[in-house]
């Protein structure tokens, strides 16, 4: 597992503020880019039934186009693989150790170098299942799998998943079901705050990669925390 130290003061006020500021962001009223209304002049609807009574009938000679009508796609919650969810378990129980065995460090080599593992990890950390009840410790688990991965490997496949968290539009759209867009900020507040704090280099890489007005503010805000975390670290030192 990664080394936490550094980050215990972060974490342990920076959890809490990430949650917030995912939260924030999300419930604020400004418009985002894509809205309810905007995709091409669409008109989003949530049943199919709305849809319905959104239609109107048309004659064969009618030549008034009927109104573009976009039925809001209902996602299934995503089901954990069983192998995945014993993998990131057992990767979590030996990380929880204070001594390692051959063994052990052995089983973490296998999976932080596995590729086709690291990629299966972007689908657990871009969904969302309110009914698993060991589905937000899974994604922690996973979270901090790619970011071993990535300290030993830092242009491998984990850097190209963590990235596609970063990257990944889906909380830009408002008609997004409210407690699966929260959920999906968080974790990507998590791994932009973890990542950029245990690889500061790939902060540039962060900020260039940006477009949606949700995810940029989700930025600001980590790296605010960040900042004020220095600032209290330095006002530490000099009181020694």
């Amino acid at each position: 597992m990664m080394n936490k130290k550094l980050l215990t003061k972060s974490i342990l006020g920076g959890t809490l503020t990430l949650g917030l500021v995912a939260t924030a962001v999300l419930l604020k009223k400004e418009p985002l880019e894509l809205t309810e209304m905007s995709l091409h002049g669409a008109e989003v609807v949530t049943t199919a039934s709305e849809a319905k009574s959104k239609l109107r009938p048309r004659s064969q000679t009618d030549p008034t186009p009927a109104p573009q009508v976009l039925i809001a796609e209902e996602v299934k919650s995503f089901v954990v693989p069983e192998d995945q969810r014993t993998a990131l378990q057992e990767f979590s129980r030996i990380g929880r150790k204070v001594f390692k065995n051959e063994e052990d460090k052995s089983s973490t080599t296998k999976l932080i170098n596995d590729d086709n593992f690291l990629l299966s990890l972007a689908d657990l950390l871009k969904s969302y299942n309110s009914e698993d009840v060991e589905f937000k410790s899974l994604q922690n688990n996973a979270v901090d799998l790619l970011l071993e991965a990535a300290l030993a490997s830092p242009s491998g496949v984990a850097h190209q998943v963590l990235m596609s968290i970063v990257t990944d539009p889906q909380i830009e759209s408002e008609s997004l079901d409210a407690n699966r867009r929260q959920a999906l900020a968080g974790v990507k507040a998590e791994v932009m705050y973890l990542w950029s704090s245990q690889s500061p280099e790939v902060s540039k890489e962060i900020s260039a990669s940006i477009t949606g007005k949700a995810t940029q503010k989700i930025w600001q805000n980590v790296l605010d925390t960040q900042e004020a975390n220095h600032q209290e670290s330095l006002a530490e030192v000099r009181s020694n």
